[in-house]
């Protein structure tokens, strides 16, 4: 009796303890079953791959190998390019991708796709949405080399602007350790390369998204190429623009005198960045918007005048420039 007792006990214990997993499993979050899935489909494809690979003769293969190159699980690609499975099944469900499938129903990556990820990579390190570079791929006349040797452009300014950075960074130690001294200039110059890569970060993939390379880069080489006197007298117009600003969001008028002298105001400071004959009111009414749109800058204008500062600004600048 002491035995069927305890066999009947150690299976209600088992009983409840698959219970208990079935009811873990089971609320398991969606995040972590869907990355189930994927590590899932993952291992399918290359289980079939295997498979077939394996039942296929010998001299099949080595014909199949020389007329079709090499080819890819969507796994085996994941890990190839550093992306995720549900990257490249998101580049397929966009249109970017196209993958073969098997007889088996699993997808088959070949060298032209290789080549297509590799493109689609590379567009979106150079800021641009998915969207576009679909677009991109639609247009017979998109020159896949202007833009690569464009942004290699960007990124060659941006190490240089770094390595000044990082020169001046090195010289402030040695001067404040004794073994230098920096000039005044040296201090500038340094101050022009921090405030450039800091813009850079804070504000450059959403001005290149929507202005293009060129727009930015121009930017750039103008504040790199400002004396000390344009450098303080555009900080100084910056620090006055806030003040204007909250002058004129108090009268709550975007077409009033104070808001038009603020849009004036905005135009010359722009003008000192972009360089002569580079700003237009259309340039202008754009990047207005691009202010609204991005939380970035609304951050800035808000935090520095108030909540709503960003959008009267828009408002401002966009009826005035209408009117130039």
């Amino acid at each position: 009796m002491l035995v069927l007792a305890r066999r009947d006990e150690r299976s209600r214990e088992e009983a409840e303890a698959k219970a208990l997993g079935a009811k873990t499993l089971g609320a398991k979050a969606p995040k972590a079953k869907a990355l189930e899935t994927e590590a899932l489909e993952a291992k399918e494809d290359e289980r079939e791959a295997e498979v077939g690979a394996a039942k296929m003769p010998r001299v099949q293969k080595k014909r199949r190998t020389q007329a079709e190159g090499t080819s890819y699980t969507v796994g085996s690609l994941a890990k190839l390019a550093g992306v995720t499975v549900r990257a490249l099944h998101h580049y397929e469900d966009e249109g970017l991708l196209h993958p073969e499938r098997t007889a088996s129903g699993y997808r088959r990556y070949g060298a032209a796709d290789v080549e297509r990820l590799q493109q689609i990579l590379l567009l979106r390190s150079c800021g641009l949405s998915l969207g576009a570079i679909r677009d991109a791929f639609a247009d017979d006349r998109f020159d896949f080399r202007a833009v690569l040797t464009d942004h290699l452009a960007t990124l060659r300014a941006r190490q240089k602007e770094l390595e000044t950075l990082m020169g001046t960074v090195e010289k402030t130690i040695a001067s404040l350790e004794g073994r230098c001294t920096m000039t005044d200039k040296e201090r500038f110059e340094g101050m022009k390369a921090r405030a450039i890569a800091e813009n850079e970060e804070h504000y450059g993939a959403e001005v290149r998204r929507r202005h293009g390379d060129a727009a930015m880069d121009a930017a750039n080489e103008r504040m790199a190429g400002m004396t000390e006197a344009e450098w303080n007298d555009a900080k100084a117009l910056e620090a006055a623009i806030l003040e204007q600003l909250v002058q004129a969001k108090a009268t709550g008028d975007p077409t009033g005198e104070a808001a038009r002298e603020l849009c004036a105001m905005h135009a010359r400071w722009l003008q000192m960045h972009w360089g002569e004959g580079t700003y237009s009111p259309a340039a202008h009414a754009a990047l207005a918007e691009g202010y609204v749109a991005d939380p970035r800058f609304t951050a800035y204008y808000d935090g520095s005048v108030g909540e709503g500062a960003t959008a009267f600004l828009r408002d401002a600048l966009v009826a005035w420039c209408a009117e130039q």
